[in-house]
């Protein structure tokens, strides 16, 4: 984290204590998180997130009101790879005002504070997933860009009607729902990056995932390799070597995450992370990571063919993906019989919001849908 301390410009109102995260606060975050969303994080959580974070330190401004945290902006620190070159970027995360104080510019004096020391930290943009309700805002007093649409795909394998029944919005939000981001309203319900609860995958299942080649995540340099040869990857990327896979996805007993690597006679060809995760009454496994090597398609093809089997095994109604249009991986999902979700179905809820934090090379190329390769396993949660 940054030095604790207050920033220079005037308090927002009187009395509030306005300033980076200290040592300690912990408890005073998770407080105001549940306030805000009825949803209480794990302390060991929200520290691995934002203290453990491999790319980098994590941006946190608070507004404090004796002692309580009222207010909340963070900016994860995320290395990218853009448009041939490596560098950093800002991933907009969980702001939040407790109800009381809404309505009086603080979360604007939040991010713009938030914006300003990722400045000065060199990162090339800030981006982020807006509700259909921040979104506005993000525009007008955050210079965001929208990037749309959101790159939702989903493979059925069980009759989902009555899952839709149950509130087609709410179930096609939670399908496209990445960890919050300037987000106050509707903050996901657990800490997978897909705004699902999870349901069990041991016992009988367990075996069964072992089975079928499926295992607990583990990385090597050989994914760091993997990334650096993955083929048709979009311009712009989150780098996804073996130090930032082995972060996202920890080796931590009772994981939700799944993998499973294929090799050939030039070593690691593809590798997939998953999750089995229940909304709604609907179960769906979705598609975290999913790499190959430049040469080895058909082993990334057949990695969703895997995904299907053990959706099918573990009785869920579909498989998900991300996919933004114009890239190949939405083509290959395509031909591999995942569908968009209808945009009569999915009312633009979820955006991706980016903003230029410098003067760019690639111009508008940033905004583009095309550029961006996207993925369940981008969100900040675990």
């Amino acid at each position: 984290m940054g030095p604790a301390g207050k920033t220079t410009h005037p308090l927002p109102l009187e009395g509030l204590d306005l300033g980076p995260y200290r040592p300690g606060e912990e408890g005073a975050i998770l407080d105001c998180m549940e306030a805000c969303f009825g949803y209480r994080r794990e302390p060991e959580s929200w520290r691995h997130v934002y203290l453990n974070n491999p790319a980098g330190q994590t941006i946190v401004m608070l507004a404090r009101d004796r002692g309580i945290v009222v207010g909340h902006s963070a900016i994860l620190t995320r290395r990218i790879h853009a448009f041939g070159r490596q560098g950093l970027a800002g991933h907009s995360i969980y702001a939040m005002t407790r109800p009381e104080w809404q309505r009086k510019g603080l979360n604007r004096i939040l991010a713009n504070e938030a914006r300003r020391l990722g400045r000065e930290r060199g990162f090339l943009v800030t981006y982020g997933f807006t509700n259909e309700q921040s979104t506005p805002v993000f525009i007008k007093y955050q210079d965001g860009q929208p990037v749309r649409p959101f790159p939702v795909m989903m493979r059925p394998l069980r009759p989902v009607r009555a899952g839709l029944a149950l509130g087609k919005d709410r179930v096609l939000r939670a399908l496209s729902r990445p960890p919050r981001a300037t987000n106050e309203a509707h903050p996901s319900v657990d800490d997978s990056g897909t705004g699902t609860r999870p349901s069990a995958f041991e016992g009988r299942e367990g075996g069964l995932r072992q089975a079928m080649g499926w295992a607990s995540p583990s990385f090597d340099v050989r994914h760091t390799t993997l990334f650096q040869m993955a083929e048709a990857l979009p311009p712009i990327a989150v780098v996804r070597d073996a130090t930032h896979l082995a972060w996202r996805y920890p080796p931590a007993p009772g994981s939700p995450y799944l993998q499973r690597d294929t090799h050939d006679g030039l070593g690691l060809a593809a590798t997939a992370v998953v999750r089995v995760a229940a909304q709604f009454g609907m179960r769906l496994v979705f598609v975290m990571e999913w790499l190959w090597r430049r040469d080895a398609r058909r082993d990334g093809a057949a990695l969703i063919r895997d995904v299907v089997r053990l959706a099918r095994a573990a009785g869920a109604h579909g498989a998900a993906a991300l996919a933004m249009p114009g890239t190949l991986q939405r083509r290959l999902l395509w031909r591999l019989g995942f569908i968009p979700i209808p945009e009569l179905l999915f009312p633009g809820t979820i955006t991706l919001m980016v903003r230029l934090e410098r003067e760019l090379p690639e111009g508008r190329r940033w905004f583009q849908p095309s550029s961006w390769y996207l993925t369940w396993g981008d969100g900040d949660l675990l």
